[in-house]
This record gives structure tokens, sequence and C-alpha cells, in this order.
């Protein structure tokens, strides 16, 4: 499973060269339709049911198959879900951090840890007991057990019950996001900077220390979105002048930018390198979008806008209205035409939401959390 930090579409609930001289990036605009294909027979919609209630949302998913989210317990509401994780067919209520009324997971570990917030308090649930993090929300664990997540306008790490906030620019009058540590302590994140440096900058911090990601020439401002089990992260660069972006890759040390027309922005990256890439012009009601892969070396255009949600080492995922896969160099739409996708695992297995036709409850078509597999 590899990291991302992107747009979720639920609305019901809810690189030209080097820089640095160290790699080049050529680009080659390829005009040809990509083939589209159908529903792919060999993908299999799995409705994970709910706690009782109309709702429910799956969030994460580990390698062991182990799927967190939330949903209404019977006769609870929209505004009050529970947290539950799924294995095997069975859907366990874990309820919420004593003393708040919702729950909401961000991730499931490969030990079946999940992480998320609960009320206004992040929250580290293990062994059936939750843990208070203290406020805000957990978003990422390491192997080591140390977890990573934000409070208010700073983030903060957690080991063995002590909670530290991560260094910041000095002085930072904004705010600091960090959504991801590797294994080796190394945590991926944003700051926002009023004044001084100025606006938004990608991060980096090591062995405890504060690295701004470089920027490429002209560029002024960066946002990380995604990393892959590379150490390669992706997300966008933008300029100053008619807050143009593009798509960028961090790796190495270095920057390249993958300059899709229009504004481009880098949405997730597989394990194979291949970027998801959603470019946009206009403004307000003239805004409209186009998405493209970049795959080894060639922007692949998808004549249509999806948005891109998850990757794992061989595949990108996400959902426009409907949940979508990107395999093989084919896109795929996925079992049931209302759906959208939060996360996927090294086995390709994506989880999301559906919605179910039924009764409706307050007007609305009940939502169910997704499991697509083959």
């Amino acid at each position: 499973m590899l990291l991302s930090r992107s747009e979720n579409p639920c609305s019901e609930w809810c690189i030209v060269g080097s820089v640095t001289g160290r790699w080049v990036v050529s680009v080659v605009v390829v005009a040809a339709v990509l083939p589209t294909a159908p529903a792919a027979a060999r993908w299999h919609l799995t409705d994970l049911g709910t706690l009782g209630g109309a709702f429910s949302r799956a969030t994460a998913i580990n390698d062991q198959g182990q799927v967190a989210g939330f949903s209404t317990p019977a006769g609870g509401t929209t505004a009050d879900p529970h947290c539950f994780l799924w294995e095997r067919g069975t859907m366990r209520d874990l309820g919420t951090l004593p003393g708040t009324a919702d729950c909401e997971p961000s991730l499931v570990d490969d030990a079946g840890e999940v992480l998320g917030a609960s009320g206004s308090e992040a929250f580290l649930w293990r062994d059936g007991r939750f843990t208070d993090l203290g406020p805000g929300e957990a978003d990422d664990i390491n192997s080591h057990g140390v977890v990573v997540g934000m409070t208010g306008q700073h983030a903060f790490l957690w080991r063995g019950g002590t909670r530290t906030l991560l260094p910041e620019p000095a002085p930072v009058n904004g705010w600091v996001d960090a959504w991801a540590i590797l294994d080796d302590g190394t945590v991926i994140g944003d700051v926002f900077v009023r004044g001084g440096l100025g606006g938004t900058r990608a991060v980096e911090w090591r062995n405890g220390r504060l690295r701004f990601l470089p920027l490429p020439p002209h560029a002024t401002e960066s946002t990380s979105n995604a990393i892959d089990g590379h150490g390669a992260t992706v997300g966008t660069v933008i300029y100053s002048t008619g807050y143009h972006t593009h798509a960028a890759i961090w790796k190495a040390g270095s920057v390249a930018v993958i300059p899709a027309p229009n504004r481009g922005d880098g949405q997730v990256i597989d394990g194979q390198g291949d970027v998801g890439v959603l470019s946009t012009t206009g403004t307000g009601l003239n805004l409209s979008a186009t998405s493209f892969v970049w795959s080894n070396g060639k922007l692949l255009p998808l004549n249509r806008r999806v948005d891109f949600t998850c990757a794992n080492r061989h595949l990108l995922a996400g959902a426009r209205n409907r949940a979508f896969v990107w395999m093989n160099g084919k896109l795929t739409w996925l079992p049931a035409r209302k759906s959208a996708v939060n996360d996927c695992n090294d086995h390709d297995q994506i989880v999301g939401w559906t919605v179910v036709k039924g009764t409706r409850v307050n007007r609305t078509q009940p939502v169910h959390a997704a499991l697509w597999s083959h």
C-alpha cells in the first residue's frame, strides 16, 4: 500500500529535466485515445454492510485484507458514526474513543492497528483498546509504532506514550501538516508560512530536522500528495505568474516537473513510477479538467476527468462519480455506478463506498462500505 493524500470524492459524508543536474525526465505527449475497458468480469464487488444503520464507508485497508471505516450503528445518525474493523466477512464495531460521540479512521496497518480521529482527539486502537493521543487526528504509523498527525496548526509525533511537536519554521505564523512517516523516521508534509518565505512548501523532517523540498526554477510554492515505496514523493509546484502549476516528483534530493497542459497537479504514484495527474483550466463555472497518467516518460491522456486517490505496486485507482482502476495501460470502471475509492493494498484490493439501491433514508439512498477485488 502506497501512501497518498487526496481529495475524497465522497459527497455523501462526509517531471522537463533535472533542475539540479542529477536526473532528466523527458516529456512525450501521446495523442492517441487510450483504450477504456468496460467493468471487467474479474473485478468483484463486496458490500461490507453496516453496523445496523443505513450508512458506512471504508477508509483504509491493509495487506492482510482488514478494512477500517466508519458506520452508523442501529438507531444512529451520520453525525455520530462508530469506527469498524472488517475482516473475513465480519464487521466489528470498535465504537468511539471514550467520551466522544463520533469516530473516523484514517489508516489500518498490517498489525491491525487503527488510527484516526474520534471527536476532537487523535486515537490509536490496538488489541481491543483505544489510546487517546491528544487533540487532533492521527494519520500514519511506521513499523516501529511511531505515529504522525496534526493538531490545529501544528504537527506531532507520538511514540510510546510521549507526544512531541515537529520542528517548525521560525516564525511559522501559519500551519504545519505532516501526513506520512517512513520506517527510517522520515516524515513528509507541508507548511504554510505567512511573510518571510511566504506560501505553502512541501517539506520533510529527517533526523528531527526540517527541510524544504527543492523548487524548480521560477516556482515559488509546492505541496506534497503521495509517496511510493522507493521514497519518491509526488505533488505540485506553483508558479506565481498566473498561479500556474505543474505536477512534480521529488527523488534523491532533486525535483522534476511533469508539464501537463494547463495547470497540473500530481495526485498519486504507484510502485512503477506511474503518476496520476489532474490538469485544469479556467475558473469558477468555466473550470474544466482532464486527467493524465505519466508512465515511462510519456504523458498519456485519459480524455476525461477522474480523481486519483490511491495506488499500489502497479495500479492507480480513484473515481469520478464511479470507481475506476488504471492497470496494464487501461482504465477500467469498477462494478457499482455510484461509487468512490479511498484506499488500496498491494494485493489489488480496493476499498471505498457505493450507493445502494433500496429504501431511501431521510430522502437519501443508503451508502455502504465497499471492497473490490479480483
